[in-house]
């Protein structure tokens, strides 16, 4: 099913009423866009003309989510704060849509320790981040047979 602009715009403002979105940006993609650019393993199993988001926390996702989250839980209960925070304000932005909705975290791992999605990928192709690769460094101060970035 493809959806025109004023659909995905309605899809976006739903994200930024909802509650639960505050201190989110929402970066839309095709499945494919990412699929593209990255390798075999990595990429993911759904249409390429499947909608996806990147979704980037912002310094105000602190004040506004994070520490309401700390004051109403138990501390040895958690693993990581942060990440159960992010689990339980997707879900709640999940339950506001009527489609089925996969989400893939950042901290989320195959049985083999290999990520499920590769974020910085994600984020290049929405247009939230540019990954830069060795590729895009003109007179690079390394030799070819280096793996690793030199950073100055």
């Amino acid at each position: 099913m493809e959806i025109n602009n004023s659909e995905l715009d309605a899809i976006y403002d739903k994200f930024i009423k909802c509650k639960h979105s505050a201190g989110l940006e929402f970066h839309p993609f095709c499945i494919g866009w990412y699929n593209e650019s990255v390798g075999e393993r990595f990429k993911l199993p759904f249409s390429e003309n499947t909608l996806g988001y990147s979704i980037v926390s912002t310094p105000s996702f602190f004040e506004e989510q994070f520490i309401t989250f700390i004051k109403d839980v138990d501390f040895n209960s958690l693993k990581d704060p942060l990440d159960q925070c992010l689990t339980l304000v997707l879900e709640g932005l999940k339950n506001q849509f009527d489609e089925d909705i996969k989400i893939i975290h950042d901290f989320e791992i195959h049985p083999n320790r290999r990520p499920k999605v590769l974020v910085q990928s994600a984020g290049h192709v929405s247009g939230a981040a540019y990954y830069y690769q060795k590729h895009d460094v003109v007179d690079p101060p390394w030799t070819e047979d280096k793996k690793n970035i030199w950073c100055k």
